[in-house]
């Protein structure tokens, strides 16, 4: 109605009412709404979601150094835990339809459908407890609204993902990998609680644990990883090749190496098919139950036994020999740059690789008294759930006679080729 000539009045008479209005109306200017102040001071309304490889410490210590940083600043605050155990203290639709901002705290990939369309800053759980009040600067600053995976972004922003998601999908093996190292390990040692070499014994219960630690336990650590790590990039269909391509490597000899790499194959070529692929609409079911994972089966398997296999079982039978004859020296220089491995990242892969070589030279190098070579005699190979491979502890026999124990839980390093054993 602004700018209208408009005449306020009684309508008794319409002919006078007209009249009036005629001679005494005024144009209209509409009041100007009062602006709202801007709250320069960020977002009072917070959720974040936080989640490690393990899920055990930087999940809850990240959460809680989040909280503390927010609540000084007076901000409401919510943190929901993506640990071992699953989802702790949820987050509710509602909650998250009232935030200003989501900050995600994750180094391995978590499930964000229902944080989409809000503005959402994402960082390590390592920075968001080194540098909290950074962190949230830059969250506050930085935040872009949350599109789920499979709409429009920049080049940019997807070189810059699929950077970061390699290390994530890693992580994201890793973690599901881990109980079973931690289960098969455990069972392994109980059954060395019954005497070293009780498990031999068929029927006793000593021989039931190393079955159940070593035969089926430490058999599909291999398996999980790669089959997890397919899924991570490219969700459930990714999940059938990984798995088959983890299994490939367990009996092509190529053990962690060859899991790993299998496990990348089979998550980009589903993810390829899946995307790429285009089918009428009436066979599109038939896309995630039978075309997909069939094609990238195929293709992971031949590829792991023709052409990833034998090479990389060929390079950890040489890192064996190595091992085997190395000198003072090198054992010196080789302990310089595994110290430095272990401390660059806190429980990350670089870390988790330098453990695992480590562990694995205790068995072969040349250095250690009575011979050196001790450890990992007692546990089962992944291929036929007995032998010599995989021990959980590593335990040797002093020249005085005396059992010492050399370590805890351990996944085997060269799966199913040699005798190494790795700590986690």
């Amino acid at each position: 109605m602004s700018g209208w000539a408009i005449f306020p009045g009684q309508l008794r008479t319409l002919s006078l009412f007209l009249s009036e209005a005629k001679g005494h109306a005024k144009p209209y200017t509409a009041p100007v709404a009062a602006t709202a102040p801007v709250d320069a001071s960020g977002p009072k309304r917070v959720v974040a979601v936080t989640a490690c490889p393990t899920g055990v410490a930087h999940t809850f210590m990240a959460a809680e150094a989040i909280e503390t940083e927010a609540k000084k600043r007076g901000w409401w605050v919510k943190v929901e835990t993506r640990g071992s155990v699953g989802a702790g203290n949820a987050i509710t639709p509602e909650e998250v339809a009232a935030a200003d901002l989501v900050i995600v705290a994750a180094d391995i990939e978590v499930d964000l459908a229902k944080f989409a369309g809000k503005p959402m800053y994402r960082t390590s759980t390592g920075l968001a407890l080194k540098k909290t009040a950074q962190e949230l600067d830059k969250a506050v600053a930085e935040a872009t609204p949350y599109e789920p995976a499979g709409k429009a972004q920049t080049a940019t922003t997807e070189g810059k993902k699929e950077s970061a998601g390699a290390y994530r999908h890693l992580l994201t093996g890793v973690s599901y990998m881990l109980p079973m190292v931690v289960a098969g390990g455990l069972c392994i040692a109980l059954s060395f609680a019954f005497g070293i070499e009780a498990f031999k014994e068929p029927g006793t219960l000593a021989a039931a644990l190393m079955q159940i630690g070593g035969g089926s336990a430490f058999a599909l650590m291999v398996p999980v990883l790669a089959g997890y790590i397919a899924f991570s990039i490219a969700d459930r269909p990714g999940l059938t090749p990984g798995l088959i391509g983890g299994m490939l490597a367990v009996s092509t000899g190529s053990g962690f190496i060859g899991g790993i790499i299998a496990g990348f194959l089979a998550g980009y070529i589903a993810k390829l098919i899946s995307t790429q692929l285009k089918l009428p609409q009436s066979m599109e079911a038939l896309k995630p139950i039978l075309i997909i994972p069939l094609i990238s089966s195929l293709v992971v398997g031949l590829a792991m036994i023709y052409l990833i296999g034998k090479p990389v079982a060929g390079i950890l039978e040489g890192l064996t020999h190595w091992l085997q004859t190395m000198g003072t020296a090198n054992a010196v220089l080789l302990g310089a740059i595994l110290g430095g491995m272990m401390c660059t990242d806190m429980g990350g892969p670089v870390n988790q690789s330098s453990v695992r070589i480590r562990c694995g030279s205790a068995e072969y190098s040349n250095l250690w008294p009575d011979g050196g070579d001790y450890g990992g005699r007692y546990g089962a190979t992944a291929g036929n759930g007995s032998g010599n491979n995989g021990g959980a502890s590593q335990i040797r026999q002093s020249a005085a006679g005396r059992w010492q124990s050399r370590s805890g839980i351990g996944t085997v390093l060269h799966f199913g080729r040699c005798n190494s054993v790795c700590c986690s």
